[in-house]
Parts: structure tokens; C-alpha cells; sequence
């Protein structure tokens, strides 16, 4: 449904509308005007005012509740940039299990996701969750079931026979629905700050992470990124991002360590310090304390800390540099001093205990919101007056475990925040000690920061830098995808330096993932100067991809790319007619170039996604030529039905494989981590983030509508997207065997529309089977495929 926002009012209307006053004694004198009488009448009559409420709650209602002011301010603070009714709102005070009942059977109910989110707002949230199920299915959250996520999985297909609730076709959407809601709970829960709701979605939040392969680190990061995870700098935090750093910032203790006692995934328990430092820091000084004399700091801390030890860690992360001078070295445990009769061994134990907890207080000065350098010298400091206790071999055993320190948290975070005097400052341990062992982490740090100084102060103290000796190990692909723009033209100008030692690789070879990298991340800002270089950043892998394209021409294709990624519905521009004829001949001349990556490169495109828009433009754009390439194109990408002879190498994935796997990606749960984009969707994002069932159901139709429409074409074209088995009996070949790619794209084809019951998906399976022939095997699901295909769940397509 459009959004409805009121029309802003012109003063002369606004001159137009009486007073409150002259409306009232209109009123009262029995003279109210037309409209006012009938409304009047109406709110008197016991059912024509029950339908008139009914209509003011309802959508069709949406441009007369618009007008009032504050409810559509309030409307947006509560869901930003989503401008429909907002009639949850009158859930809040106080809950209302028959306003609920009421809403639910409007014309237009509210969106089961926005009541959820409202009622977890609430102190008496846990009850009312738990009933909502019983008002209306679809405010079911699941409460009780297996994991969501795992029905939509990798073992759904051979579960999809065994469960009674995989017997009616478009399933998946049901389950879409319930996982939409318990989302939309657990964001409303945090934005709330209702601790209570929280804890009692602990159980199944934790699952549900667990089954998205997701854990504390990851909830608020970037669902895919190029960059290798040996080389991300922050793979030990948790996301800057998301309803977990809400939940953080907001100190919700007990919430936290319920949702930490009932996660199973092993990763959960590194959480700690680095996930937390930056959210700890929002708390007040005296929180932080109370929370360590209670004892509900422990779990959130660095490993090893006793309490007073904790107290300074809070000292050091709030800055309370006076404290921190004045505390007492901590020391080993008197029962290791019995133990150990060695004098060697007891100063040896006490260096490791000093330089374990000068990274943790130095750590926790990193992310302090002021005055990291002067906390930092207290702590060394105090580091210092620790050291001078020990003995000659303590001083040298601190020395050698300084200099093993490979690239502590602290270098990594002051390198991001881009301060050099503290880099400076807290390299060494003591002013004539050994540096700690800094590396790629702490330049990539400084690259995704974009911190020109620091990048640069880095490289002069010989720390290394990742110049992509492996995919995804390249400094550069960190900065592109961060959108570290200073960066990259620093890097680029150093790249003709007349120092060879000063002198950087630049973009001109080897560097074929930068533009890529910027374009997927949506930094198209990046992508338009790596393009405009001379020579330009090439857009494919070998190293003249795309150089040879003049730079109007380049900087369209960039223009194309955006709308490409920002707009899945709109026009795609057309070229100025200045450059027309350029952008006719290098669309034509990438059209079928194998792993260029630009727009001009249709193949690699079509490769990717089924998307109808960008091969309705390229014809559009280069004429019969154009349509002769797809149709090559299409020739190329058939997928055969007939097994092909022992002898023969496997051909390359079918356009429709592809297609197809692309949907299982996106809209099912499967094994590895990148896969499931529009669910994790559902799980990432701050609180205010609502995703609605509505929202993927509209994005399974359009990718479905695209798929529809290359179907379409290659059916008028001569170049279906299948070619079968159809008359071979006939033929004497009824010894032709179905290929198993052939039959395996028909299974998943069949779970796809087990699941979501879209015409699209019928269509295309009926038509699969077909050209399958006499040869094709049963379909496991064809007992369910003959029955009346009456499906109980509403559909959304």
C-alpha cells in the first residue's frame, strides 16, 4: 500500500478553518455544519459509531488520521520512514486483550509484526505474548516450536513429507510470518528496555541465533563482505550496530546474561572484553560499580580479573586517571608463591600478571569517550612503578611478553579511531621497552577508518599492509567497502612516488575486487572516483577491464550500477545522446566478457541475478545486436535435461540453476553463512527495524516476477531455459537417462513451491517435469502435487 502523508496546508487554508472556540458554540447553538452533524450522528448511534471507529482505526482510513499532527509525529518516531497508521499505538496504555480482538477484525488490521513490537514494550509483555497466539495465528511468534528458521533449512525437503504442518502448500510463508513476529518482540523488548520481556525471549532468541548460524559478534555486522576473516579487525567485537548494542548501551544486565547462559554456539563465550567496551562506556561510573560489588560485571569483563582488579578496569574505561594512580599492583596468588620455591618462577608469574592486565586497562582506555592518551599514561604509569618492584629477570620476562604481543585490541582501536598519539604512546610497555607486534589488523583498522595520519604513520613504522597476495586480503578492498575514500587517494598517490620505497602498488593491476567491493557495500561515491582515475581501477579481473571505456562513458555505467542497486523497481537511465553511441558499442563489447562485473557485463550479471530490467535496457540501448547477445547468451546457459556421455566434462551451471539457487540463498536457510540474506534481515538492524512478513513476500514477487520474465523471453526467443526429453521415446531413444543436475533442480524447485505456493514456481516446475520426459523419476512431493493443491494459508502473491 502507498504511503499516505497529509499534504502539507497552505496558509490561506489554513486562515480558512474556524476556531476551536466558533466550533464549539456552533455546535452548542445546534448549528454544526453539514459534515460535524452527520459525524455527530453517527458517534450517537451505538452500531454506526462502532463502524465509524472501526473505520478511523482501519487503513482506508489513513489520510484522515494523518491530519492530526501528533499522532503522525509519534507515527514516525516509533517506526521511522514507514508512514501507515499507527494503531497499535492505543495497545500500549494499558494492554487490552479485547482491543487487540477488536483490531484484528477491521477491514485493515494492523500489521501483526507492529502489534508485537508494541506489546513487548510493555511490563506485563511476557503475559500478553503468550496470549496472543490464541487471539489470531498470526500473531503467533512461534512460542514453543522448533527452531524457525530450521523449517526453512536444509532438511527441508526430506522432512517436508513428515511434519503435518508441511502437508498444505505455501508453509513457508506461515513460518515467515511467526519468525517476522518473534523478531519484531525481541526489538520491541530492547527498545523498550522491558528486561523482563527479554529474558523471558532469552530461550528462544538464542536458538533462533544458533539455527541463523549467527552469534554475538556477528548480529550487527555486515551480513557478507569481501574482506577474508583472517585480516578483519574486528572480528573479536560485536557490531557497532543492531538491537544487541542497544540492549548494551542501555545496561540491561540481567537480560544480557540470560540470553549468555541459554546461547549454545561456543563463540558466545569470547565475547568478552572486546564485544562490550564500547557500549560499557555509555553507563554511568557509579552503574559500572554497583555492577561489580553485585557481581553483574563478571561475565561482561576480561578473563582474570578480581573485583578490585574490575574496579580499576571500570576506572581505566571511565577515566578516573586519580584512581588508577592510586591503586595497589596486583599480585600473584599466595598459593602459587608456596607452591613455587623458585624465585625465578614467582617474578616470571608476576611479569605475565602485569602485562595481562596492562592490555585489558589499556584496551579499555581505547574506547574511553575522552582523553585516551592521558589514561593511557596513567595506566603505563602505574604499569611502570609495578615494574620497578621486580627483580632483573621480572623486568626482562615483562620485556619478552610485551614484544609477543601480536596486535592488542588497544592498537586496533586507537588505529580505527585514527589517534596517533596514542598509537605512539602505548606501543611500548616502557619508554626504552620493546613495540608490541602490530600487522595488517591495526593498517586495516586505520584504512576502514579512513584515517589518512594514522594510515600513513603506520607505514613508516614498518607496519605491514595487506597489498592482496590472497583474494580478499587487500587493504584496498578494506577501504572500498568501508568507503574510505582519503585512503584510496592517498594510496594512489603514493603510487607514482619518486622514492621506491615510498612508492604503493596503486589500482592500475592486480586489484580487480576495489570496484566490486564498492559497489556491493553501495559506496558509489567510491566506485565514481576508482573509475574516473587515469588509468582507471578496472572492473573486472583482468587488469584492462574496463580501462579502455572513456570516462563519460565509465562514469554512466557507474550511474547505471547505482540505479541498479538502489531502485529494484525503477527505469534504468538512458545514455545522454552526447554519448550514446559509446555506451552502445562497450555495452556490446562487454555484453558476453566473462567475470567482468560492471553493468555492461550482461553475462556476469545474468550469472548473478535474474534481473529483466538491465537485459530490457541493454536492447533497448544497443538494438538487434543486443538481443543477438542475450540470446547467445541464453543458448549457452540451457539447461538440459538429457544425462550427458561418461566421456564428457560437466557443463558449467545452467542459467536457471543458478536462478534457482539464488532464491534458495535468499529466502531459505541453508549451511553456509552467507546464504539466507532476507531472513537474516529479519534478525539485524536496531530496534527500530521492524521487517514484516509483507516486506520479504514483496521482494520474493518481484525476484519471481524477473524470473518469470527471462522465462518469457527465452520461450519467444528460441532459447529456452530448458530443454528436455520430450519425444525421445518415440524417437528409439528411450535408453536416454535424465541428468541428475536436471533431476535435482526439479526437487528444489519443488521445495521452493512447497513453500511458498508462487505461481511463478508452478509454472515453472509444471514445465520442468514436462520436459523431463518418460525418463524423469517421481517427485517425492508427488503425492502431495496430485492432491486439490487447496493450500489453508492465505496468499500474498
Amino acid at each position: 500500500m502507498k504511503s499516505a502523508v497529509a499534504p502539507k496546508e497552505t496558509k490561506e487554508k489554513k486562515a480558512k478553518v474556524p476556531k476551536t472556540s466558533d466550533r464549539s458554540s456552533a455546535v452548542s447553538d445546534g448549528e454544526p455544519t453539514a459534515p460535524l452533524a452527520v459525524v455527530l450522528k453517527l458517534l450517537l448511534h451505538p452500531i454506526a459509531g462502532d463502524l465509524l471507529l472501526r473505520l478511523l482505526s482501519s487503513y482506508a482510513s489513513v489520510r484522515i488520521r494523518s491530519i492530526c499532527k501528533a499522532f503522525k509525529d509519534r507515527g514516525q518516531q516509533v517506526f521511522e520512514g514507514d508512514y501507515r497508521t499507527r494503531v497499535t499505538e492505543e495497545i500500549v496504555n494499558p494492554p487490552n486483550r479485547e482491543l487487540i480482538e477488536w483490531l484484528q477484525e477491521l477491514p485493515g488490521p494492523p500489521v501483526p509484526e507492529h502489534v508485537l513490537y508494541s506489546v513487548a514494550q510493555l511490563k506485563e509483555g511476557p503475559s500478553v505474548l503468550s496470549s496472543l497466539s490464541s487471539i489470531s495465528p498470526k500473531l503467533s511468534w512461534g512460542e514453543g516450536e522448533v527452531p524457525l528458521v530450521d523449517k526453512l533449512g536444509e532438511r527441508t525437503r526430506k522432512e517436508t513429507r513428515e511434519r503435518d504442518w508441511d502437508q498444505d502448500r505455501g508453509w513457508g510463508l506461515d513460518v515467515v510470518q511467526k519468525f517476522s513476529n518473534f523478531w519484531a518482540a525481541v526489538k520491541g523488548a530492547v527498545r523498550g528496555g522491558n528486561e523482563e520481556c527479554l529474558m523471558f525471549l532469552a530461550p528462544t532468541l538464542s536458538t533462533e541465533l544458533s539455527d541463523l548460524g549467527q552469534d554475538l559478534h556477528t548480529v550487527g555486522k555486515r551480513m557478507s563482505t569481501w574482506s577474508s576473516p583472517c585480516i578483519r579487525h574486528d572480528g573479536r567485537w560485536a557490531g557497532a550496530n543492531g538491537w544487541y548494542s542497544e540492549l548494551l548501551r542501555k545496561g540491561l544486565l540481567k537480560a544480557h546474561s540470560a540470553l549468555l547462559r541459554s546461547h549454545s554456539r561456543p563463540k558466545c563465550a569470547t565475547c568478552v572484553p572486546h564485544c562490550i567496551l564500547d557500549f560499557l562506556v555509555d553507563l554511568p561510573l557509579s552503574s559500572l560499580l554497583e555492577a561489580v560489588e553485585r557481581g553483574d560485571l563478571g561475565e561482561w569483563l576480561p578473563r582474570g580479573l578480581k573485583k578490585a582488579d574490575q574496579r580499576l578496569w571500570v576506572w581505566a574505561l571511565k577515566g578516573e586517571t586519580a584512581e588508577i594512580l592510586r591503586a595497589p599492583v596486583p599480585k600473584v596468588k599466595r598459593s602459587m608463591r608456596k607452591q613455587k620455591f623458585d624465585k625465578t618462577a614467582t617474578e616470571k608469574a608476576q611479569a605475565k600478571l602485569v602485562v595481562s592486565t596492562a592490555t585489558k586497562l589499556l584496551s579499555a582506555a581505547s574506547v574511553a569517550k575522552e582523553n585516551n592518551t592521558q589514561i593511557a599514561t596513567a595506566i603505563l604509569t602505574w604499569v611502570s612503578n609495578a615494574i620497578a618492584q621486580m627483580g632483573e629477570v621480572g623486568k626482562q620476562q615483562v620485556a619478552l611478553l610485551w614484544a609477543e604481543e601480536i596486535n592488542p585490541d588497544h592498537l586496533i582501536r586507537g588505529a580505527f579511531r585514527g589517534d596517533v598519539e596514542f598509537l605512539r604512546e602505548t606501543v611500548k610497555i616502557t619508554p626504552a621497552g620493546p613495540l608490541a607486534e602490530w600487522s595488517v589488523l591495526v593498517t586495516n583498522a586505520a584504512a576502514r577508518g579512513d584515517n589518512v595520519e594514522t594510515f600513513e604513520y603506520l607505514l613508516e613504522n614498518e607496519c605491514s599492509v595487506a597489498w592482496g597476495a590472497f583474494v580478499g586480503e587487500d587493504v584496498r578492498v578494506e577501504a572500498a567497502e568501508a568507503g574510505s575514500l582519503d585512503i584510496l587517494r592517498f594510496i594512489k598517490a603514493r603510487e607514482n612516488a619518486g622514492d621506491p620505497e615510498q612508492a604503493l602498488p596503486g589500482f592500475s593491476a592486480g586489484c580487480w575486487m576495489v570496484c566490486r567491493a564498492a559497489a556491493d557495500a553501495g559506496h558509489f561515491h567510491v566506485l565514481r572516483w576508482l573509475r574516473s582515475c587515469e588509468p582507471p581501477c578496472p572492473w573486472g579481473m583482468g587488469d584492462a577491464d574496463g580501462t579502455d571505456i572513456p570516462l563519460p562513458v565509465r562514469l554512466f555505467e557507474v550511474d547505471l550500477a547505482e540505479a541498479l542497486a538502489k531502485d529494484e523497481h525503477g527505469e534504468l537511465p538512458l545514455p545522454p545522446p552526447e554519448i550514446a553511441n559509446s555506451v552502445k558499442e562497450f555495452s556490446l563489447t562487454y555484453a558476453e566478457r566473462e567475470e567482468y562485473f560492471g553493468p555492461f557485463g550482461l553475462q556476469e550479471r545474468l550469472r548473478q541475478t535474474a534481473d529483466f530490467r538491465l537485459m530490457n535496457w541493454f536492447i533497448k540501448v544497443a538494438g538487434p545486436r543486443a538481443k543477438r547477445a542475450a540470446k547467445r547468451i541464453f543458448g549457452n546457459g540451457i539447461m538440459r535435461a538429457e544425462k550427458p556421455p561418461a566421456y564428457e566434462p560437466a557443463p558449467d551451471p545452467s542459467l536457471l540453476d543458478l536462478w534457482v539457487r539464488e532464491l534458495e540463498d535468499k529466502f531459505t536457510l541453508r549451511t553456509y553463512r552467507d546464504a539466507g540474506e532476507e531472513l537474516f534481515k529479519f534478525a539485524h538492524g536496531d530496534a527500530s527495524a521492524v521487517h514484516t512478513k509483507r516486506k520479504f513476500s514483496d521482494r520474493l514477487d518481484a525476484r519471481l516476477q524477473n524470473l518469470s520474465s527471462m522465462w518469457n523471453f527465452g520461450e519467444k526467443n528460441g532459447v529456452p531455459l530448458v530443454k528436455g526429453m520430450r519425444g525421445s521415446r518415440a524417437c528409439g531413444q528411450a535408453d536416454r537417462k535424465v541428468s541428475d543436475a536436471y533431476i535435482d533442480l526439479r526437487d528444489r524447485l519443488s521445495v521452493l513451491y512447497q513453500l511458498y505456493a508462487h505461481p511463478v514456481l508452478e509454472e515453472i516446475l509444471e514445465r520442468v517435469n514436462t520436459e523431463g520426459g518418460p525418463g524423469m523419476p517421481p517427485s517425492e512431493f508427488d503425492e502431495s502435487d496430485s492432491s486439490d493443491g487447496s493450500n489453508s494459508s492465505e496468499s500474498d502473491f
